[in-house]
């Protein structure tokens, strides 16, 4: 029965997730700001106060497009890094 395996190169089974797990400096540094921000948003909304609404605002999408800068300089979690097929061929 062992003798029936065949091994079929077309057909990798999937691979893992990349071992960071997504934990790289670029998802840190977003997370932390976009939190930042909306705990500046928060307190904005709870004193009715449109500069610390504003300036909320502000560091949210500030924090994500410095998050898209640090993935793009290499920081981030690399694409493509998973490269088997997940289906068989028949």
């Amino acid at each position: 029965m062992a003798d029936s395996i065949e091994a079929r190169p077309d057909y990798l089974p999937p691979g893992g997730p990349p071992a960071n797990e997504g934990k790289t400096p670029a998802a840190w540094v977003t997370v932390g700001f976009v939190s930042l921000g909306g705990l500046i948003l928060a307190v904005g909304m709870i004193f009715e106060s449109v500069p610390a609404i504003v300036a909320g605002a502000v560091v949210v999408i500030a924090s994500l497009v410095v998050g898209k800068v640090l993935q793009a300089m290499g920081f981030g979690q690399p694409r493509g890094s998973v490269t088997a097929t997940s289906t068989p061929r028949t």
